[in-house]
């Protein structure tokens, strides 16, 4: 591999296209495979990986960690991809969660427009304090991740990730209530 990294940073005839080879199909099955995303989804995300590996090619610490840089910046750009998708939908998801997270009455926010609403979610969710907390949450129902892949994403145990929605539920419900939008 470090062989190949410097043969792509010196630019030599062949070398990237033997990097692509080498590469597509771990990359492919990472955004296809694992995060499950649609193949035209992975077709725009492929291009963007592969434009900024092959930017930062020359910058790569360790070249014989080659495939491990790689699945980080796929990892990264799926994330990142993912959020923005999350950011584009979340104004149409906010009825449907809300209700999930906090059932009862919600006449004090059912005239919001949708842009109000999700500002409203999302200042509940600020209230919340911990980040981390916050992106468990979001995780699970604005992406609508599984356990198993928010402990994937957020790196961390699976086992504290129940407990921890349980008790961010419970604080959503309480802050809900003292603005008299819960029964």
């Amino acid at each position: 591999m470090k062989d190949l990294v410097q043969r792509c940073s010196d630019k030599e005839e062949g070398a990237w296209e033997e990097l692509v080879d080498e590469f597509s199909d771990m990359v492919y099955s990472i955004i296809v495979g694992y995060y499950r995303l649609s193949l035209a989804d992975a077709d725009d995300l492929f291009q963007g990986i592969f434009i900024e590996i092959h930017k930062d090619i020359g910058s790569i610490r360790d070249p014989a960690k080659l495939k491990s840089w790689i699945k980080v910046i796929t990892r990264n750009k799926v994330l990142n991809f993912l959020k923005r998708r999350w950011w584009e939908s979340a104004r149409f998801k906010v009825d449907e969660r809300f209700e999930e997270l906090c059932p009862g009455s919600f006449d004090a926010i059912e005239d919001m427009d949708m842009e109000k609403k999700t500002i409203f979610v999302r200042e509940a969710l600020s209230n919340l304090g911990d980040v981390r907390c916050r992106n468990i949450i979001e995780c699970r129902y604005f992406d609508e991740l599984s356990h198993e892949d928010i402990s994937l994403s957020l790196k961390i145990p699976k086992g504290s990730i129940a407990p921890t929605l349980k008790r961010n539920y419970e604080k959503l419900r309480k802050y809900f209530s003292k603005l008299g939008i819960q029964e």
